[in-house]
């Protein structure tokens, strides 16, 4: 084994802050504490927190994460994929902020979505004559949007039901699928959950570390983000009817040695939100449990809701 492949496997299996000459700095791996560092040509770490103090060799490294450089993933992107000055993103003209300029109508339509105000707030919704918009960020950034059609001419509840209406829109410049919904926060959980629905990750966001890749699609840049930071185990909650997509994200993730689950649904449930959500927090907690275990995984595992 040469010592590029070792560094490459470090960065590739680690959230990698820095690497100066022989050291590599990455969170500790037992107390997370920043100042953590790895020689990969004499391969041995030290944690300089005193109440720590781990010294693993790479054969300890390599136990801890399942697997090692002779089988590892090779990542082709840098380490934080979404790099350089992007794209400037202008939301369209007309849209006022929800939380500052009342819109009862809309304000009831986004709860019946298990969106509150409080959330509205924290995740600057904005209001227009027939859509939603949701900013997405990177680093305080405006990167990209999402502009969900509404229908004001029904019943807040049923008003994300359009036919009529493209449902949704994207600012022109990088695709969507290069951004992780509130990346600057989920990419420091090791438990994730994704859906689908950028709504059902706002509303579960802080309950079961929910976010979304937006779709049932996860893409290498979304893989490699996940790889570079501290996810350990991912639980799919995509629709019914992405089963085999999740699968194949799944082993995406398995080759960067991220262990994942994929829920099921019962044959009169089709997504994620049409489980109560005490059966559904409840099934995803049990899911973390079996992930956490130190037994290694064949593929990823199946868990009834």
């Amino acid at each position: 084994m040469i010592n590029s492949d070792v560094l490459s496997w470090l960065k590739g299996a680690f959230a990698v802050q820095s690497v100066k000459k022989e050291e590599v700095n990455f969170f500790c791996p037992v107390c997370n504490h920043q100042r953590f560092y790895f020689n990969w040509k004499k391969r041995l770490g030290f944690c300089h927190r005193a109440s720590c103090g781990y010294k693993p060799n790479l054969k300890d490294l390599v136990e801890l994460k399942g697997y090692g450089p002779d089988d590892y993933y090779v990542s082709t992107a840098p380490a934080e994929p979404v790099m350089g000055k992007p794209a400037k993103v202008e939301l369209p003209g007309g849209t006022w902020p929800i939380s500052v300029i009342t819109d009862p109508w809309l304000v009831k339509a986004l709860q019946y979505r298990g969106v509150t105000m409080q959330k509205i707030t924290l995740y600057d919704l904005l209001g227009f004559a027939n859509r939603v918009y949701i900013p997405i960020t990177h680093q305080g950034e405006l990167v990209q949007y999402i502009g969900r059609a509404i229908d004001r001419t029904k019943d807040p509840e049923d008003g994300f039901k359009t036919d009529h209406l493209q449902r949704f829109l994207y600012a022109k410049g990088k695709p969507i699928t290069q951004f992780i919904f509130d990346w600057e926060t989920a990419r420091n959980w090791q438990q994730l959950t994704l859906v689908e629905s950028t709504f059902n990750a706002i509303a579960w966001g802080d309950k079961f570390n929910c976010t979304t890749n937006f779709g049932s699609h996860l893409s290498d840049i979304q893989v490699d983000m996940l790889a570079h930071s501290h996810v350990k185990h991912v639980v799919f909650a995509w629709d019914k009817d992405a089963w085999k997509k999740a699968h194949h994200a799944a082993v995406k993730l398995g080759r960067v040695g991220i262990k994942s689950a994929i829920l099921v649904y019962e044959k009169e449930h089709n997504q994620p939100d049409q489980v109560p959500y005490d059966k559904l927090a409840h099934t995803i907690e049990q899911t973390y449990n079996v992930l956490n275990k130190n037994a290694p995984q064949v593929g990823p595992l199946r868990s009834m809701t």
